[in-house]
């Protein structure tokens, strides 16, 4: 026989292994619950600053990459502006090599013509036709004429040189000449 003993309390009061061990496994499970909870939140809060600083940080960025990309559209059109400037540059260089190296440039025959004039030398006339020169011309004294003849000879660029009607009268001398300039071909 087992020896049971008898419980005297009224049953509200009286001690329920049941109860007992229900309530233990409910204040466990609440207690993980709310451990659980905590740890949720927990992580939450952390990765939600870990987000708000790397949104931080690509919002910088994406400002840094903005701020480049504005100095590369900058540059480029100041590279477009330059390219123009030196497209009309080289443009304008080959007119002007073109005019300096061919034999109907007038103005490159004509200046080197007057550069070849020095004291002394008075012109009357000066015409120009497809690289050719006719001048008539007056030379104070011997020695002008002389630097003037002597200039001829020692240009590279012309190619003939033709002296008509030289008479003097009085120290004067009168003169005309036909001066052919070098082509690129001679």
């Amino acid at each position: 026989m087992t020896k049971r003993s008898i419980n005297l309390l009224p049953e509200q009061y009286r001690f329920d292994l049941r109860k007992y061990a229900a309530f233990k496994i409910f204040k466990s499970v609440m207690l993980a619950n709310i451990i659980i909870l905590i740890a949720i939140f927990s992580v939450d809060k952390y990765t939600q600053l870990k987000m708000n600083n790397m949104i931080i940080e690509k919002e910088n960025k994406i400002k840094e990459i903005q701020k480049l990309n504005q100095s590369v559209l900058a540059y480029e059109t100041e590279k477009k502006k330059l390219e123009d400037v030196i497209s009309k540059l080289t443009a304008t260089e080959k007119i002007y090599t073109s005019l300096f190296n061919t034999n109907v440039s007038y103005f490159i025959d004509m200046s080197r013509t007057l550069d070849l004039i020095k004291e002394g030398i008075y012109i009357n006339k000066l015409s120009y036709s497809d690289g050719v020169v006719n001048m008539s011309a007056v030379a104070t004294n011997p020695k002008s004429f002389y630097h003037f003849y002597k200039n001829l000879e020692n240009t590279t660029y012309i190619a003939d040189k033709r002296f008509y009607n030289l008479t003097e009268e009085g120290g004067v001398y009168n003169f005309s000449v036909v001066i052919r300039y070098r082509g690129l071909n001679e």
